[in-house]
């Protein structure tokens, strides 16, 4: 690969990290009842239990829309597994943006958008390192298909009473 290739690559990744900062900014603003039921689902289970939720679910769902998408009858339901996919994971990083920078210094007193905004940033300079960003913005995009999985597949809790 030569340099310009690499550079184009690293602009690539900003703008699609960007991109689905934006997603999650906007789905949490148009949908506040689901972005406080995606918290808590990240309350409810723990990172590693969300991780491999999507780690099993997603290169199966992955593969299953290949597959479907390489046979002619094939090709709509494959291209709407994958949509859902993405949907899912996109999603799933309503809550996993916030609760990646809740972390983080100075992160306490900002609400869900600071937040948010402070994870894409993060994410966005950590993904430009080689090999070691991707694999993190892997775990992230997993661990988020992981929390649109348990967001789909329990009921939210019961209200609490004041």
């Amino acid at each position: 690969m030569s340099s310009g290739q690499l550079i184009l690559a690293g602009v690539l990744a900003l703008f699609v990290l960007a991109g689905t900062v934006a997603a999650a900014l906007i789905l949490r603003a148009l949908m506040p009842a689901t972005a406080a039921r995606l918290d808590d689902v990240v309350e409810q289970h723990g990172d590693g239990r969300r991780f491999l939720m999507g780690l099993f679910n997603g290169p199966a769902l992955l593969l299953v829309s290949i597959l479907l998408l390489k046979s002619e009858p094939g090709k709509l339901p494959g291209f709407l597994l994958l949509l859902g996919l993405m949907f899912l994971i996109v999603l799933g990083l309503v809550a996993e943006l916030p609760a990646v920078a809740g972390g983080l210094p100075g992160a306490g007193e900002m609400g869900p958008v600071g937040r948010t905004l402070w994870a894409g940033a993060l994410l966005s300079v950590v993904n430009l390192l080689p090999f070691l960003g991707q694999a993190i913005a892997l775990f992230l995009l997993l661990r988020a298909l992981g929390t649109g999985v348990f967001f789909l597949f329990t009921r939210p809790r019961p209200a609490r009473p004041e």
